[in-house]
């Protein structure tokens, strides 16, 4: 598997803050409300979304693909934010910035292996 990408500061992807990275900007889809990332053998499809705010958003997560927040980029609020979920979880992104996410099985939370993120304008 890929090693993440060390990239520098705020709302936009290229210019997030020293934080390990699943995506590069070419990467991101443009999806509109209602959002569902699935989860496709040990990835996450799309592994790169970009959304406006108040896009409603559903995480897939099983026992199997445990779904858990990465660690704020440049305070942006995660609305996966609190703990490991193991069923389907849904939130609505409310704060312009990046977020990411990973399975606790075949990823972690420097997001290398199964982890995603995703971009809200």
């Amino acid at each position: 598997m890929k090693s993440m990408f060390m990239l520098a500061t705020a709302l936009t992807f290229s210019q997030l803050s020293l934080a390990s990275v699943p995506c590069q900007d070419q990467d991101f889809v443009l999806m509109k409300s209602p959002v569902v990332i699935q989860t496709a053998g040990h990835s996450y499809s799309p592994r790169c979304a970009k959304v406006k705010a108040g896009t409603q958003i559903t995480i897939q997560a099983s026992s199997m693909h445990p779904l858990a927040p990465m660690a704020p980029f440049n305070a942006t609020v995660n609305p996966f934010a609190n703990g490991s979920f193991n069923s389907d979880q849904t939130r609505t992104a409310t704060s312009k910035g990046v977020f990411g996410f990973f399975c606790t099985n075949h990823g972690d939370v420097s997001g290398n292996g199964m982890a995603g993120m995703v971009t809200v304008e």
